[in-house]
């Protein structure tokens, strides 16, 4: 604890988005009172100790940082979602949610970081107060508009029956299609919230390797997913997801065919254990359909 102490004394990323003072002594207690096993569910300590902290504060500095302070403009819910979050090991589903906000942020901000390293221009963020994920242009010229949907551990909720607090279900045994079932999800979400743009539309799904085999066979198809889109056996935790989005309507076939058209494109992406992002498949819809490497 001490090492990290010192580090965010140094670090502007940590002590004034990720861990700011208004939060540190109530991190730094949590910490300090807690077994191993909790220690686990702190993010940043679990990527101090394995050497991938600057994996997590990079993009903090480039996209949120402007000379040790913060932009005057940034989107205030991306600031609260990036403060490192600990929760009672025994309240599983607020600590999941609060996870999976955070992860939702920083990929945002990663695939950004991505996408500028491949030669994209980057106009525009939500986390600057822009109304998409990401606005941006592409080596050929293109105008697009991103949406970012992060896939994490945390989602396994999702895709499984979970009834009690830290109850899991095998793998093995997990229902069919559900892991699909998430995925036309996000890829709708992403979807509606591009339908008004006017730019190349982008849903970019980002799974992280700690859960991506529970989603590689379906995604390596072309199949229905998103050629005739439908859900299937739904699982209750997912059903109660899709119906609080009034926009998207599980039972509409021909809507959630007309709603998934309105991408240009779809992006699977991997993010591996050291927080590296890696384009899997290209699902082209209509053209122009751009790869994150621009060869088509």
């Amino acid at each position: 604890m001490r090492s990290f102490e010192e580090i965010r004394g140094q670090c502007s990323a940590l002590k004034d988005v990720l861990v700011p003072n208004e939060t540190w002594e109530g991190f730094r207690a949590a910490v300090l009172e807690s077994d191993e096993d909790v220690l686990q569910q702190h993010i940043l300590l679990v990527a101090f100790r394995r050497g991938l902290l600057h994996q997590l504060t990079t993009p903090v500095h480039r996209y949120l940082i402007d000379f040790d302070r913060q932009r005057m403009r940034l989107n205030k819910n991306h600031l609260k979602d990036l403060r490192e979050a600990w929760v009672s090991p025994d309240v599983a589903a607020k600590r999941h949610q609060k996870t999976r906000a955070f992860w939702g942020r920083l990929t945002e901000l990663h695939v950004a970081e991505w996408l500028e390293e491949m030669g994209w221009t980057i106009s525009s963020l939500e986390a600057w107060g822009g109304k998409l994920d990401i606005e941006c242009t592409s080596p050929t010229r293109n105008e697009c508009a991103i949406e970012v949907k992060s896939i994490v551990s945390e989602d396994a909720d999702y895709i499984a029956d979970v009834n009690l607090p830290g109850q899991r279900t095998a793998p093995e045994t997990l229902p069919p299609y559900q892991a699909s079932n998430l995925a036309l999800f996000r890829g709708l979400e992403a979807a509606d919230k591009l339908r008004d743009c006017e730019k190349v539309r982008i849903a970019c799904l980002v799974v992280s390797e700690e859960i991506w085999y529970q989603f590689e066979s379906s995604l390596k198809e072309t199949w229905s997913l998103w050629d005739s889109p439908r859900f299937i056996e739904v699982c209750p935790k997912l059903q109660q997801a899709i119906q609080r989005n009034k926009r998207i309507d599980p039972e509409n076939r021909n809507e959630l065919k007309r709603l998934i058209d309105q991408l240009n494109v779809l992006w699977i992406v991997k993010k591996s254990l050291g927080f590296e992002l890696s384009s899997h498949r290209v699902v082209a819809m209509t053209n122009p359909s751009p790869s994150p490497s621009c060869k088509n």
